[in-house]
């Protein structure tokens, strides 16, 4: 597959809204002893994720709503 369809809606509920997240915030979420100990770098990962993920939006699709 080359190309997919998806709308911003679409990409704001798969992607954005995961609720299992990305990267390390998703590998720090499957070990709670983990999060715990590290807490705060935890936020600090799911507040940068947050930001690339608005960015790639922004890129995709362009100022919107």
């Amino acid at each position: 597959m080359n190309q997919i369809t998806i709308t911003r809606e679409e990409f704001r509920e798969k992607i954005i809204k995961n609720p299992e997240s990305y990267g390390l915030v998703r590998a720090m979420r499957k070990d709670p002893e983990r999060m715990k100990v590290d807490e705060i770098r935890a936020c600090i990962e799911e507040f940068m994720l947050t930001v690339v993920l608005k960015e790639v939006e922004m890129d995709l699709f362009g100022p919107g709503e």
